[in-house]
């Protein structure tokens, strides 16, 4: 899933640059594709913190 968030995040990149250009008007594609590339991203990002026992030890036990 993070390869695949990079390549849209890439995507995006590229289709900025050649809107930027005026070369292709391809602005809604690069906002589409940023915005699916940084939710995926965003997506694994919490699902990692959802699995990570090492953290919820430290969260119940560590006093504040």
């Amino acid at each position: 899933m993070e390869k695949l968030a990079y390549a849209f995040l890439g995507v995006a990149l590229i289709c900025w640059i050649l809107a930027a250009l005026e070369i292709v008007p391809a602005g809604g594609l690069a906002a589409l594709t940023g915005a699916l590339g940084v939710a995926l991203l965003m997506i694994k990002v919490i699902v990692e913190r959802l699995r990570n026992k090492e953290d919820d030890h430290y969260s119940r036990v560590v006093k504040k």
